[in-house]
């Protein structure tokens, strides 16, 4: 069954990859580059009566960083989302269900993400 997934990462390569990978799988994702611009779009899709099933975020990026970023969203829009972290440099926070250090075997980053996704 297809997930609504919010990628949130400031390297667009990243992003871009992805994307690909969980729309291969048949997923709905939804991409920011920044957390400002995730939490716009996330507002947006609970304005439509939509939500999100798993989040995937960056830690360190501009405008709002990526725990600031998560803090916000489940302080105000779900505080039940799943969260997968992504980083090159920083440790796993608190506010993470699941965690993977860039760069990444694809393989493990989809069978971490699938893990998350079937454990509602």
């Amino acid at each position: 069954m297809a997930k609504n997934i919010l990628v949130v990462d400031d390297d667009r390569q990243i992003v871009s990859l992805v994307i690909r990978i969980l729309e291969r799988k048949g997923h709905n994702v939804s991409a920011a580059y920044n957390g400002r611009d995730g939490l716009d779009i996330a507002k947006s899709k609970y304005a439509d009566n939509q939500k999100f099933d798993l989040l995937i975020s960056d830690t360190i990026m501009p405008v709002m960083c990526g725990p600031e970023f998560i803090k916000e969203y489940k302080n105000t829009l779900d505080s039940k989302i799943k969260v997968f972290q992504m980083s090159g440099t920083e440790p796993k926070i608190d506010l993470a269900d699941d965690y993977i250090s860039k760069p990444f075997d694809v393989a493990e980053f989809y069978s971490r993400v699938e893990k998350l996704l079937l454990s509602d």
